[in-house]
């Protein structure tokens, strides 16, 4: 799962040497980390389902199958366009790996699952955080080279594969609503980007039609197919959609910052490999910041912690905001923001496995890393834009109220997992997360 981390963290700091390679704005070089998270986001969902049905064994493989092809195609790619389309590959084998590690860390009894997810975000953490470095080491020798790290997976997969379940379940792929969906969350996606990527007016129009309609059609067809890829027992609860909500929202600031803090660096002067080691410091936060939260879940509501973990990225977007031309403010900036993040995914994810059983367990991780990675992309879509519209340190001052909707939304699931409870007599799924 560390490998799919680095497939974010690794080719930020190389974003503005990558733009001169290919002769094209900084601003416009978003669509490198927002479109390998975008298909991270779509892949989760659709492998989540995958997993129920066919076993993590075969979701593995077909993970890192993609992961190399995707990175072939990004690293001998020639304009951004064509490297965009490899990152949607890779990123879509980035997300059935990531599905298929928190799958199997979930199968351990609950009075474990916090450590074991405790370490296995800070071992994320710690490389996500080293991704920078090892991204500006490599874009020393070559731009092109930070964007291969993701092919890691295929060292580690053949050990990875000996703990991994061959059972699999029965049933089929909800194709036509993981399509609709693809196309809702995508045009939405393309449409924040509008400016960078020179979108026509009539394009632009064109897409916004193509979100709503396919929105409008995704709603419909889940209505008419409860057991569908979006199935009623996981998005028919208000407590799913307000866990997943609150995740997505500190996604959209850690996706904004790793996006707007090379850029801030590189102004002061410093290259891909300075700048990779100027934000070493924050993989070590991330990983305290994982390593605490692992077992803080064990002593603590996780929906509790996940408000002041919202609101330590609020905080982190606004001290780069107001960070200016300090690289110890920008270096801070980074560090908050990844330890809300590193923290966040152990709190989403156990209040998640609360709230779900474990036939639908892994639709419902997949649904909820699909609201964690959409709201990272549409963060990176959104910092880019802005950046090209004002400047960066604006772009992040922006999004500040972002991750403070994030608070109000884990204090909303927080009551409506308290009310299901008391509707349910039993609160077996939800005292456990709220």
């Amino acid at each position: 799962m560390a490998t799919t981390a680095l497939g974010i963290s690794a080719p930020a700091v190389a974003l503005p040497a990558l733009a001169g390679v290919l002769d094209r704005p900084v601003a416009a070089l978003a669509w490198v980390l927002a479109a390998y998270a975008l298909a991270l986001a779509l892949a989760t969902a659709v492998a989540g389902r995958l997993v129920d049905l066919y076993g993590a064994h075969r979701t593995l493989w077909f993970g890192v199958a993609a992961a190399v092809l995707g990175t072939t195609i990004s690293v001998a790619a020639p304009t951004l366009s064509t490297v965009v389309a490899g990152r949607l590959i890779q990123g879509a084998g980035a997300g059935a790996i990531a599905v298929v590690v928190l799958t199997v860390a979930t199968l351990r009894p609950a009075d474990s699952r916090g450590a074991v997810l405790g370490t296995m975000t800070a071992t994320v953490a710690v490389l996500s955080g080293a991704g920078p470095l090892l991204g500006g080491a490599l874009a020393v020798w070559s731009p092109r080279a930070a964007l291969a790290l993701p092919a890691l997976a295929l060292l580690v997969a053949g050990p990875a594969l000996r703990g991994v379940p061959r059972v699999a379940g029965r049933g089929r792929v909800d194709l036509i609503g993981a399509g609709l969906l693809a196309i809702t969350v995508g045009s939405l996606t393309l449409l924040v980007q509008a400016r960078t990527t020179e979108l026509s007016p009539v394009m632009a129009a064109a897409t916004a039609a193509a979100s709503l309609l396919a929105g409008a059609a995704l709603v419909r067809h889940t209505r008419r197919h409860r057991d569908g890829f979006l199935p009623h027992e996981v998005v028919g609860r208000p407590v799913f959609g307000l866990v997943a909500g609150s995740g997505a929202t500190v996604m959209a600031a850690y996706l904004a910052t790793l996006f707007a803090a090379p850029v801030l660096l590189a102004a002061q002067g410093l290259g891909p490999f300075a700048t990779g080691a100027v934000l070493l410091p924050a993989a070590v936060v991330g990983a305290a910041s994982s390593r605490l939260m692992g077992r803080l879940v064990q002593r603590m509501p996780p929906l509790t912690a996940q408000m002041g973990i919202a609101a330590l990225a609020a905080s982190g977007l606004l001290t780069g905001a107001l960070a200016g031309a300090s690289i110890v403010g920008v270096v801070l900036a980074a560090a908050m923001v990844l330890a809300a993040f590193a923290g966040g995914q152990v709190a989403v994810v156990s209040a998640m496995s609360a709230l779900t059983t474990e036939a639908t367990r892994g639709i419902a991780l997949g649904l909820q890393n699909l609201a964690l990675l959409t709201g990272g992309a549409l963060g990176t879509a959104a910092a880019g834009a802005l950046t090209d519209l004002a400047t960066t340190q604006l772009a992040l001052a922006v999004l500040v109220p972002v991750p403070l909707v994030g608070v109000l939304l884990a204090r909303t699931a927080s009551a409506q997992a308290d009310t299901d409870r008391t509707a349910d007599g039993v609160g077996q799924r939800g005292s456990a997360a709220s």
